[in-house]
């Protein structure tokens, strides 16, 4: 699917803050289109959803249109020509990592870029929120905490998971595993840190 345009701030509509989504592939991506309603329904802003290969998998990029802005599809060989990631990056006044899988941390903490997304993450000076999605034993690992510790330790804002009961889809069973935060929990967060960001700009 082609993208639409990155515009750079000051650009036309660039008045509304700019929201980039990430989307990996975890299987909860499906709700993404949940999570975009909210945004756009509490927020005024301009939302572009950047779409992993994997997160194209599960969620088509025209679905993901329908509540975004602008679209950037990480199977259009096209996109990166078009808004490669310093351009993403510098026109976004913060990321979402939502949902972000353990490769993704893991590239994030060790500041690994092979792809579209990894790439932005690594070239942006906007605050960004990585909203983990994994199953309890993945989320336990030891290798994890310490990427997301380092993650955190460079200035990203890594999101606790909620513990609730949810379907597993390796043993298709319910069981009590990290889950990501409601839609309106996650469209809070993303408005309290655009709100910090506007006043450390004021008194800078």
């Amino acid at each position: 699917m082609t993208s639409h345009p990155v515009h750079p701030a000051g650009a036309e509509g660039a008045e509304r803050p700019r929201i980039l989504v990430g989307c990996c592939g975890a299987a909860s991506v499906v709700m993404l289109p949940n999570y975009l309603a909210t945004l756009r329904a509490r927020l005024s802003c301009h939302i572009t959803v950047l779409l992993t290969a994997s997160a194209t998998k599960f969620v088509p990029p025209r679905t993901a249109g329908l509540f975004a802005d602008e679209i950037l599809d990480s199977t259009d060989p096209e996109v990166p020509f078009r808004g490669n990631h310093a351009k993403i990056a510098a026109s976004h006044d913060l990321i979402l990592v939502l949902p972000a899988t353990a490769n993704l941390i893991a590239d994030v903490a060790h500041g690994h870029a092979p792809t579209l997304l990894t790439a932005t993450l690594l070239a942006a000076s906007c605050p960004v929120l990585i909203v983990p999605a994994m199953n309890n034993v993945m989320w336990s690992k030891p290798a994890v905490t310490r990427n997301i510790a380092q993650c955190r330790a460079d200035g990203h804002e890594v999101v606790e998971p909620q513990w609730r009961q949810g379907f597993q889809i390796s043993s298709k069973r319910m069981i009590e595993n990290p889950a990501m935060p409601s839609f309106s929990e996650v469209a809070d967060m993303v408005s309290e840190r655009l709100e910090k960001a506007r006043n450390e700009q004021l008194a800078a």
